[in-house]
């Protein structure tokens, strides 16, 4: 029986050697660093002090988040109502058929945003260290 003169020739090489070993751990060490710094919030992220509510093109309108309230936002579509809870925001009832703004939970971190797009209704926390980056100013 003869053999395969392809299979012989790779017969000899290992499925992996050292050099392989060492960049396939440091892309996965690399991946988890990445993964760690850019999906969670760094640590240094300040609390929010206000919330922006822009209504389609009108001025926003600023409220604290100091007082605990619900607030009552006409859009296009019609009412949308955002709650202020313990220094933290979000929609609790909107008009829009999928409710992605509703299901998108809790803001409390300064930059932190939200929008119900079929009512032309976004939020965003503020606070006063809040860097601006695209403004280049604070």
């Amino acid at each position: 029986m003869k053999k395969n003169p392809s299979l012989s020739l790779y017969s000899h090489m290992k499925l992996f050697n050292v050099a392989d070993f060492v960049i396939i751990s440091l892309a996965c060490l690399v991946t988890i660093w990445l993964y760690s710094k850019l999906w969670f919030p760094a640590q240094s992220s300040s609390q929010a002090e206000q919330l922006s509510v822009q209504v389609a093109d009108q001025p926003a309108q600023y409220y604290s988040l100091k007082t605990d309230k619900s607030i009552t936002i006409q859009g296009e579509m019609g009412t949308s109502i955002i709650e202020i809870k313990q220094s933290k925001v979000r929609f609790i009832h909107s008009v829009c058929r999928n409710k992605l703004c509703i299901f998108h939970g809790w803001l409390s971190l300064v930059g932190d945003t939200n929008a119900c797009l079929p009512n032309q209704i976004s939020i965003t926390l503020i606070g006063n260290s809040h860097y601006d980056a695209i403004a280049g100013s604070q």
